[in-house]
C-alpha cells in the first residue's frame, strides 16, 4: 500500500479507492515520520487540494472523524497517542478549508453534524490536550498544540463560525498563556497568534474587540514560571503585530496597546 500511495503522490491526478482512504486514516499520526509526514498527511492534501476524492468519500473522513472522536482519544497519554490527536487535527484543518473554499467540489458538502462537530472540536481541543511536545528525537515533530492553533484558526475562518464565539476563541487563547508550566518549545505561539490574524485580515472581524481583550488582560510577573508566561505571550503579541502592520491594519492606538506586551 505504501508504494502504491507513494506512486499516486508522483502523479498529476490521481484517484482513491477505499482501500486506500481506509488504509490512511488506518495510519493517521504513524509513529514513523516518513509514514505520517511525508505519505499520510500528504496524501490527504493532495486528495483535497486536487479533489481526488468523490464527494461521498469526502463527507466520509467527515463522518470518521466525528464518530471516531480520535481528536480526542487518549488525553492521558503521551507519545504515539498525541501524534494521532495532533495529526487527526491537521485533518479537520483540511476537512474545514475544503469545506469553505470556493469554487470546489466539497465546498458545503460536509452534512450538518460533522461540520458543527468539527467546528466545536476546534474550540475544545486546545482547553484539553497536555502534550506540549514540540520535536521529538524519534518522532519527528508532534506539535500537538500548533496543530490544534491551526484547526482553531481555520475554523474561526470558516463561514458557518458565529462571531458570537469569537470572545470565547481569546478566552481559550488567555486560558492557554496563563496555564502554561513553561514556555513553548516549537514556535507554537506563532501558529496561535494566527487565530487572531487570520479572521481580522479576512474582514471577518474587527480588531476592536482584540485590542479591548489586550487591554484588560492580566498576566502577572512575579515568579520566574510568570516570566516564562509573559516571554510566550510577547511572541504571540510580536507576531499578531508584525503581520497586522505589515497589511496596514494597526492605527497608532491599536499599535500602542500591541507594544505594551511586546516591551518586557
Amino acid at each position: 500500500m505504501k508504494n502504491i500511495l507513494q506512486e499516486k503522490l508522483s502523479q498529476n491526478q490521481s484517484t482513491y479507492n477505499q482501500a486506500e482512504l481506509a488504509w490512511c486514516l488506518e495510519n493517521i499520526g504513524h509513529w514513523d515520520p516518513d509514514i505520517r509526514d511525508n505519505l499520510v498527511y500528504l496524501s490527504f492534501c493532495k486528495m483535497l487540494d486536487q479533489e481526488s476524492l468523490s464527494v461521498e468519500q469526502f463527507q466520509l473522513l467527515g463522518y470518521w472523524c466525528r464518530e471516531k472522536h480520535t481528536l480526542f482519544a487518549q488525553l492521558d497519554k503521551h507519545g504515539e497517542a498525541t501524534l494521532k490527536r495532533s495529526f487527526t487535527a491537521l485533518l479537520q484543518v483540511l476537512l474545514l478549508w475544503a469545506d469553505a473554499r470556493e469554487g470546489s467540489i466539497y465546498k458545503g458538502q460536509l452534512d450538518d453534524q460533522s461540520r458543527v462537530y468539527l467546528l466545536q472540536s476546534a474550540l475544545d481541543y486546545l482547553q484539553v490536550e497536555k502534550d506540549d511536545t514540540a520535536f521529538h528525537s524519534e518522532y519527528g515533530w508532534v506539535h500537538a498544540f500548533a496543530h490544534g492553533a491551526d484547526l482553531l484558526a481555520e475554523a474561526v475562518v470558516h463561514p458557518d463560525f458565529s462571531m458570537e464565539n469569537f470572545q470565547q476563541v481569546l478566552e481559550i487563547l488567555e486560558y492557554l498563556f496563563k496555564n502554561r508550566s513553561r514556555r513553548f518549545l516549537g514556535d507554537e505561539e506563532l501558529r496561535l497568534a494566527a487565530v487572531v490574524t487570520r479572521p481580522i485580515l479576512s474582514g471577518k472581524v474587527k480588531i476592536e474587540p482584540v485590542l479591548g481583550w489586550l487591554e484588560q488582560l492580566n498576566l502577572p510577573l512575579e515568579s520566574d514560571l510568570d516570566y516564562d508566561r509573559r516571554l510566550s505571550f510577547r511572541l504571540f503579541a510580536l507576531t499578531i503585530y508584525v503581520d497586522l502592520d505589515q497589511a496596514q491594519k494597526l492605527d497608532q492606538s491599536a499599535k500602542a496597546t500591541l507594544y505594551k506586551w511586546i516591551a518586557l
